[in-house]
């Protein structure tokens, strides 16, 4: 593949944008046919964690890339503090989901799994869409009108 020349001084494109639209679009379909499927076999506790962990696995994806975007563009003092906002979001939904999770369904903890399972989804989407080079089309325009 060419490697492609920037102008100095110009920040090569981002693309966290596209990994982000793809890794969500990816996850919530995925969920869709997931919870359904779910419901069928282990019932509507685990059904309802897996939703509310998905959800919240797509939700801390994004503050991720947020944060991603944030330190590529600050400098300075600014970097310092924003990171620890992104976790501390981020973990709280995990937490609420798994919590969550746990109230579904406190005898068989299926609620419990199915949030944990839903908190693994956006990583797995992440992982598999790093590796296909699915969010990198050739040929196409970012948002800026660059050629990718």
């Amino acid at each position: 593949m060419p490697e492609e020349r920037h102008s100095p001084g110009v920040p090569p494109p981002s693309g966290v944008p596209g990994l982000r639209r793809t890794v969500t679009g990816v996850s919530l379909a995925l969920l869709a046919l997931l919870v359904p499927a779910v419901w069928a076999v282990f019932g509507a506790a685990a059904a309802q964690g897996l939703l509310g962990g998905g959800l919240a696995s797509v939700f801390g994806f994004h503050m991720i890339c947020l944060g991603a975007q944030k330190v590529e563009r600050l400098s300075g003092g600014g970097i310092k503090w924003l990171p620890s906002l992104w976790v501390l979001l981020r973990l709280s939904a995990y937490l609420l989901a798994l919590a969550k999770g746990y109230s579904l369904d406190t005898a068989q903890a299926r609620g419990l799994f199915g949030a944990a399972a839903g908190l693994l989804l956006a990583h797995l989407v992440t992982a598999a869409v790093g590796v296909s080079g699915l969010d990198m089309r050739t040929g196409s325009r970012s948002h800026d009108g660059r050629n990718r």
